[in-house]
């Protein structure tokens, strides 16, 4: 009997991948419900500031955009935007545009962003979750002489978005209205959804009696903010080179050291690209990482093992295939 297929780490950025668009002004404008009509949004005040802090902070880092030629010069760039992040996250708070709002609230949101189309999920999104339940399936057919055992997927989430409640919320919703599958499937794909790994931000005290106090995380937590906060996570999810190979998808320069840290960085990318993914693309090719397409992989990657090659797709389907094939699931 043939040796086992790699057991693979597999982990999901949010916004942009899972996810067609960017969903942090969707969730921004659920507590709408509890503003009065008279009250102004105070959304867009924020945003307008936010956008303005960013260009000025970018104008005054060094070395400036072209001069940054490797990852390193990257993550120290990426890594000075928590002050940007930060500041943005304190206006929301003394906004109080989350104050009072409740897990409840947030779930009907996410219930509602998905019927309209505000929030919608790439397509192939539903096979990533399950990916670990064909795994466990195709080991429990191997016979001996066969391929040997499906190597197993864990999948996990990790994201900035403020709301781990709100993906869950939305990744649940999603499941109801899965038109592609009989009942059994969706029981099975909910279940994948339910169990998933989620890192992210939390609107805090949303299981309070009185709602939320506002806080985009408890006061002693540090927050997911940057491309450093998301490759922490990653390594804590892997604490060792034992732990099987590491994928890592994501679309966006917070994406930059997860991808590149990764056994195998996989940018989503679509036709046209978006600003976000135009912006990896060209800061991977700065800083001199090449970008191929994922169809061209051959080579199953060492846990750990250097390389020099993130690869880039079209769909998330072409990433649950690579990953079949890969751990040899059914």
């Amino acid at each position: 009997m043939s040796s086992p297929r790699p057991a693979i780490q597999l982990i999901l950025d949010w916004d942009g991948t899972l996810t067609k668009r960017d969903t942090l002004a969707v969730l921004a404008n659920i507590p709408a419900a509890h503003r009065a009509a008279q009250d102004p949004d105070p959304w867009r005040p924020i945003t307008d500031v936010y956008a303005a802090d960013y260009a000025a902070h970018a104008r005054s880092y060094r070395p400036h955009t072209a001069a940054r030629t490797t990852l390193a010069a990257e993550a120290a760039w990426l890594g000075s935007l928590r002050e940007v992040e930060e500041r943005s996250v304190r206006r929301v708070e003394e906004a109080g545009v989350f104050r009072g709002v409740a897990a409840g609230d947030v779930e009907r949101g996410a219930e509602a962003v998905v019927e309209n189309g505000d929030v919608e999920l790439r397509r192939g999104w539903e096979g990533m979750f399950l990916l670990g339940e064909r795994g466990r399936a195709g080991n429990e057919e191997v016979k001996d002489g066969g391929e040997g055992e499906a190597g197993e997927v864990d999948v996990s989430i990790i994201s900035v978005n403020w709301s781990a409640t709100f993906i869950r919320a939305c990744l649940l919703h999603a499941v109801a209205r899965a038109e592609w599958c009989d009942e059994a499937q969706r029981d099975k794909l909910r279940e994948a959804v339910k169990q998933v790994r989620i890192i992210a931000n939390e609107i805090e005290g949303l299981h309070d009696p009185d709602g939320s106090s506002g806080l985009l995380n408890k006061k002693d937590e540090d927050g997911i903010r940057t491309s450093g906060d998301k490759l922490r996570c990653m390594q804590q999810i892997r604490p060792g080179q034992e732990e099987g190979l590491v994928v890592y998808v994501g679309d966006s320069p917070t994406d930059l050291e997860c991808t590149a840290a990764a056994d195998i960085g996989i940018c989503i990318r679509d036709e046209p690209t978006s600003s976000a993914q135009k912006e990896l693309a060209e800061t991977l090719d700065r800083i001199g990482i090449a970008c191929a397409e994922l169809s061209s992989l051959n080579d199953v990657q060492t846990p750990g093992q250097k390389k020099e090659t993130v690869w880039w797709a079209g769909s998330l389907e072409e990433v649950v295939q690579m990953i079949k094939r890969i751990t040899g699931g059914v």
